[in-house]
């Protein structure tokens, strides 16, 4: 219960359904939201938990075609070559009732993810991967 999301390669799992004990929920923000004008939380999201096995314990994949879990913030990325951020927004509700607005910016290092976003490639050594950097904050 100590925690509300977590990073590890290149999943962002929240607290609650297949991931956790709690109740954190995720919404993607429909369209392409601009992070920075998201002052207030939008009307009618589908907020979700993680919940990327079925009834039979069989696992439900993203659309990454690498098979991996469906978790409720899984679209932050697309795989092209490498792990190109969408610059998706999402609202976060807290076991608390707290609300947050996140983004994912960074998967690899600055140059690396740039390198990634224009050419759908990052360099052989020293790109940083797994090192996400992700913008937050309270709504």
């Amino acid at each position: 219960m100590d925690w509300d999301v977590g990073l590890r390669r290149y999943l962002i799992r929240i607290n609650s359904g297949n991931s956790g004990p709690s109740c954190v929920v995720a919404a993607p923000v429909p369209g392409s939201a601009d992070y920075d004008s998201l002052a207030q939380v939008p009307e009618g999201l589908s907020y979700q938990n993680d919940v990327y096995f079925d009834e039979s314990c069989q696992l439900i994949p993203d659309n990454s075609g690498l098979g991996s879990a469906a978790t409720a913030i899984c679209e932050y990325w697309k795989y092209t070559g490498c792990v190109k951020v969408t610059g998706k927004v999402y609202v976060l509700q807290l076991a608390s009732g707290r609300r947050l607005k996140l983004t994912v910016t960074h998967y690899y290092n600055p140059p690396a993810q740039e390198q990634c976003q224009k050419e759908d490639k990052v360099p052989q050594q020293g790109s940083g991967a797994a090192n996400f950097q992700v913008r937050w904050a309270w709504l």
